[in-house]
């Protein structure tokens, strides 16, 4: 740069400096940059907005959706804690399904009544709130339930369906960071408004999927009833199931994809000509061939339930051997799902334990012992070693001395190879 424009820059500073629209020019470049500011903030709040209605376009399960939108809403707006409140069916209070944040154990779960504490209140007035910060005081209630809470400031919006209050979405922030504005409270509305016709629709998917396991489970028991030998076959089988993954100290989550799968277990029987089912006597190679095809038509039949998918490899492979000459897939040890083994041993008991057409029923002893017999073969011998503990423990007609004080089995104990034993 020459002298010129030096001198040149100079006076046009000068005047600037001097001139009196200079403080009007200030003001300007204030407004721009306060314009520059709420531009950005707008753009962040935007971006919220379309990242979580992309992803809850596809996501159908109602838990995973409270998760998702409290982590995003309180990384977008900064929140100390966002959770989410849903009603449940003919109750008088809204149940926190998700929590995230400070405090998100003792908020996860937490029954909010109408008129009662700060979420209460909100339910009360029915409307998008704005809590703390320097504007007006709208509702004392309100302003004197968040200062019980500790809540400095905080969003309240409702979640309507069609009308109807189904939800709270809240944030709360506890300590003095810059209060919520109205803005902010503009983004968690259109959030608000997504989530619950989300929500609605992940619970709508849940219900048809519930009615449709629930219409298995009757086909399941009407295949049972089908012949009086099987009649309440695959409830005991449950019920025996869940004993073992408890003895198991299997989490509750696993517990009840056990039962679920015990339950529909033999739902592929349904293509099986009856009289296959109830043939008095032993079956032939290519009778027993279609039998063996029961899994597979049962997984075909219950794949189209996505909440039962983690269901499908144990009922795909409950009659799979320990050593590997069980059947679909020759599967054997731990390759085989843990379910599966657990389901192994319990349809063979009861089957063992239940009268047939062409045998009558063993004691419980004779079965514990043709468990124990096949541990290692047939059966994981852990498998059946906790079933043994649950007999010893829990059957009243558990009377005779020779099963108390059966011993249990090694896991590598080397085992006479036996038949299957199946239901």
């Amino acid at each position: 740069m020459d002298s010129r424009e030096k001198r040149l820059n100079a006076q046009i500073r000068e005047l600037l400096r001097v001139s009196p629209t200079a403080h009007g020019l200030d003001e300007l470049v204030d407004a721009l940059h306060r314009a520059e500011t709420k531009l950005e903030e707008r753009m962040s709040e935007l971006a919220m907005v379309m990242e979580v209605s992309r992803s809850l376009t596809a996501a159908l399960d109602v838990k995973r959706l409270g998760d998702f939108i409290t982590e995003a809403i309180m990384k977008y707006l900064g929140s100390d804690t966002a959770l989410i409140c849903l009603s449940e069916h003919e109750q008088p209070y809204l149940t926190c399904i998700s929590a995230t944040g400070r405090n998100s154990d003792q908020l996860s779960g937490q029954k909010i009544y109408r008129g009662v504490g700060l979420l209460g209140r909100v339910l009360d007035l029915g409307t998008a709130t704005l809590i703390g910060g320097d504007g007006e005081i709208l509702d004392q209630k309100l302003e004197r339930s968040a200062q019980e809470e500790d809540v400095r400031s905080g969003i309240c919006v409702p979640l309507k369906y069609e009308g109807t209050i189904v939800g709270l979405l809240a944030l709360y922030n506890y300590d003095k960071k810059p209060a919520f504005n109205e803005d902010n409270l503009h983004a968690a509305q259109i959030l608000g408004d997504i989530s619950a016709i989300a929500i609605q629709n992940a619970r709508l998917y849940e219900q048809s999927q519930r009615a449709y396991v629930n219409t298995i489970a009757a086909l399941a028991a009407a295949i049972d009833a089908k012949d009086s030998y099987t009649r309440g076959h695959s409830e005991r089988v449950a019920s025996y199931s869940v004993a073992i993954a408890d003895e198991m100290g299997l989490s509750k989550k696993e517990r009840n994809f056990i039962e679920s799968a015990a339950l529909l277990h033999d739902i592929g029987k349904i293509g099986i000509p009856g009289s296959i089912l109830r043939k008095p006597g032993r079956l032939t190679e290519d009778e027993y061939t279609v039998v063996k095809m029961h899994p597979y038509t049962g997984v075909q039949i219950i794949r189209p339930v996505e909440m039962l998918t983690p269901v499908v490899s144990i009922i795909y492979h409950h009659h799979e051997h320990y050593d590997g000459t069980g059947y679909i897939e020759n599967l054997k040890g731990e390759e085989i799902p843990l379910g599966a083994r657990i389901l192994a041993v319990a349809d063979a008991f009861e089957a063992m334990t239940s009268e047939r057409p062409y045998r009558a029923a063993l004691t419980i002893e004779e079965a514990i012992a043709e468990l124990q017999r096949n541990a290692g073969s047939q059966f994981d011998s852990n498998v059946v070693n906790a079933f043994v503990r649950v007999v010893r423990r829990t059957l009243k007609d558990w009377d005779t001395a020779e099963v108390a004080k059966a011993p249990e089995v090694e896991e590598t104990a080397e085992v006479e190879e036996a038949p299957e034993i199946s239901s």
